[in-house]
């Protein structure tokens, strides 16, 4: 049985028209305007006409050739969304048969070369760069939706550099996009922020605003605690670069300078006294504290830090201290009597800068703040308050105990504890243990947070409001208040008499 013939939807007048009738009027139609512009140029007309006759010709024919190049594209390519398919199933199958370098090239291989496109541009770099940005802002915008972002725009983002290092503007934004694609800050680091910074060495007015991003960078906390003190480091010396830099504003340096204070507060090693770091805190506080070109409430929040930065100075210092006891008698001190005096100022070590003696442990030979423990416990303290808030969501009631709060966050979904952020690690976490755990592979973070002891001790629990019950130390207001203990001056800061 002969099969029925189809007729095809037209969309147009033209699409009825038989094949060679279609080819026979585009033909028509180039001849017609070749003829028009011919004619224009032996034409005894008015130079006018003739410009009118030769303009119709010469767009008649552009007019053709555009249709002809189209035709062709569509031919080849189809509709945009089909072209989309089709180069997508394309790169898969290239990856899957020559790996995934291959099928990047594949994704940029329209992308010329920094120094391809300097000759193309007849060596204007600016020119040529600002191709390269409409060329990542092309990708962004229609071809996102791809894997493998990071490493298509680093790419693009490094050949922009070496055209144009000194376009800070355009590297600090894009720097921004990439980080924002991977949760590895560390290769953000390097391939955007490190090489932008080593292209632009000899812009000295503005090469502080790479150091200051990259401090940026790396200032909000890790997922992962084990990083915090290495990211709080690195974030302090991008800072501290910046404010080396010639260009770098003044009017930002006291901000800047409380910041890298309290990073460095932060940036103690596992295992590590943080003396130096503790000390490099002090000094950046003591500064802020004292400037006279420093806005009043900022003085005031740097004296607070102040406060907290020199008492675990003083704290690392004794715990060195009690160790090259240790070395020198092969045993800790049974208490810090012997260590305080053989300083040469004892005085300044007999209380932290809140006025509470240093707590000890005669086993490890470590030495802490009181007070310092005592502003670390009120903000833990707030945290273990709220997830009795957590929990009586939950549950439509209060912990009736802080075994049973235990026993809630260690088996939560809430996203604040499962995996636990870094603010719950700090108030109920065992940093050592989640880091142990973590580097072994293992995810149960949650069994190592532990809300019913604080940094002073055990805590005591109000199961009627289902609050944590503050030991009297831990009154914040008398402990900022410590401030009015100190001459604050900009040669030094003593403690009154």
């Amino acid at each position: 049985m002969e099969a029925p013939t189809i007729t095809p939807v037209s969309s147009s007048p033209l699409d009825s028209l038989p094949a060679q009738y279609g080819y026979q009027l585009f033909a028509g139609l180039i001849v017609l305007a070749l003829a028009l512009i011919a004619y224009g140029f032996i034409s005894k007309k008015s130079p006018a006409s003739r410009q009118r006759i030769i303009t119709g010709g010469a767009a008649l024919l552009f007019l053709m050739v555009a249709v002809f190049f189209q035709t062709k594209v569509d031919t080849q390519r189809g509709f945009i969304a089909d072209q989309e398919k089709r180069f997508d199933a394309m790169i898969k199958k290239v990856e899957q048969e020559k790996g995934k370098e291959a099928a990047l090239k594949m994704q940029y291989m329209y992308m010329p070369s920094a120094e391809a496109l300097k000759v193309m541009t007849l060596n204007n770099k600016s020119l040529a760069a600002d191709y390269v940005w409409l060329t990542t802002l092309q990708y962004v915008s229609n071809s996102f939706r791809r894997g493998e972002k990071f490493e298509m725009l680093i790419h693009f983002y490094q050949t922009m550099v070496d055209l144009d290092p000194h376009w800070i503007d355009a590297e600090i934004n894009g720097g921004k996009v990439l980080s924002a694609l991977i949760d590895e800050r560390e290769k953000s680091e390097k391939e955007c922020y490190k090489y932008a910074i080593d292209a632009n060495q000899d812009n000295i007015n503005n090469l502080w605003k790479l150091y200051y991003e990259g401090g940026l960078l790396y200032v909000m906390p890790p997922n992962d605690p084990r990083k915090l003190a290495e990211f709080s480091r690195k974030s302090a010396e991008y800072f501290d670069a910046a404010m080396q830099c010639p260009g770098f504003p003044k009017n930002m340096e006291g901000v800047v300078r409380d910041r890298v204070g309290r990073l460095k507060l932060e940036a103690r090693e596992p295992g590590a006294t943080g003396s130096s770091f503790y000390r490099e805190a002090e000094e950046m506080m003591a500064s802020n504290a004292t400037a006279s070109d420093t806005p009043g409430p900022l003085q005031e929040i740097s004296r607070r830090d102040w406060l907290k930065a020199h008492s675990m100075a003083l704290a690392a210092a004794l715990t060195d201290a009690c160790a090259a006891y240790k070395k020198r008698t092969g045993a800790f001190p049974p208490n810090l009597e012997p260590i305080v005096k053989s300083f040469e100022h004892p005085d300044a070590f007999a209380t932290d800068a809140y006025g509470f003696p240093f707590d000890y442990d005669a086993a490890t030979g470590t030495a802490t703040s009181h007070g310092a423990k005592a502003v670390h416990a009120v903000q833990a303290g707030h945290v273990i308050n709220n997830l009795c808030e957590f929990f009586h969501a939950a549950n439509g009631r209060l912990p009736k105990d802080l075994v049973e709060l235990r026993d809630f966050v260690r088996n939560s979904n809430e996203s604040l504890l499962h995996p636990p952020s870094v603010m719950v690690i700090e108030a109920i976490g065992d940093a050592q243990s989640i880091a142990a755990d973590t580097s072994a592979g293992r995810a149960d973070a949650q069994k190592h947070l532990d809300p019913t002891v604080g940094p002073l001790g055990p805590w005591k629990y109000d199961a009627t409001k289902g609050e944590v019950v503050f030991p009297p130390e831990c009154d914040i207001k008398a402990l900022y208040g410590h401030v009015a203990d100190f001459d604050w001056k900009p040669t030094s800061i003593t403690r009154k008499q």
